[in-house]
């Protein structure tokens, strides 16, 4: 059970976010942190993404992207396609809501192996051609996430045509 407590702590501050309960959330950060602290390098990688999220959540994108940056790395070396996947697509969103499309670019480039049977990966990748407006690779990405949404619903947004130029990175 150790290698699923990342994802459920995960869930759980997730689940208290989307409840509005975000002091809530971000109380049980140092618990997390003490846990992962007596496990393993995976369950650090897994506090590092959930302490990310939380930082995005609190609008602190500086502190969000060092612990995206750290989880990243901690799945590169741990080497499990999954955990590379979960971080690299929550680490994506992230960048893509805030402009910085090269990076974007750089960190779901990883995602490119499973976006044809992993709806997160399909779905971020979509994102990101839709706003490079990059219409062709966005349809070809979106009807993917389609094929994978199974009963989940894909944001309104990203029916959205892409523009007919590239938008202009951050970096």
């Amino acid at each position: 059970m150790p290698g699923d407590a990342g994802p459920v702590w995960r869930s759980w501050l997730t689940s208290l976010r989307a409840q509005g309960l975000d002091t809530a959330a971000r109380a049980e950060l140092p618990r997390v942190a003490r846990w992962a602290a007596r496990v393993d390098e995976e369950a650090r990688m897994h506090a590092d993404l959930i302490a990310a999220e939380q930082h995005l959540a609190d609008h602190e994108p500086d502190l969000a992207y060092a612990r995206y940056e750290a989880a990243l790395q901690a799945a590169d070396r741990i080497g499990v396609p999954r955990d590379i996947a979960r971080v690299a697509a929550s680490y994506g969103h992230a960048l893509i809501r805030a402009g910085w499309l090269e990076r974007a670019a750089t960190v779901t480039g990883r995602l490119a192996a499973w976006a044809d049977r992993d709806f997160d990966c399909a779905l971020v990748q979509a994102r990101l051609h839709q706003a490079l407006g990059q219409a062709g690779p966005w349809r070809e990405a979106l009807e993917r996430a389609r094929d994978l949404a199974g009963e989940r619903g894909l944001p309104e947004a990203l029916d959205a045509e892409p523009l007919r130029h590239a938008l202009s990175g951050r970096g």
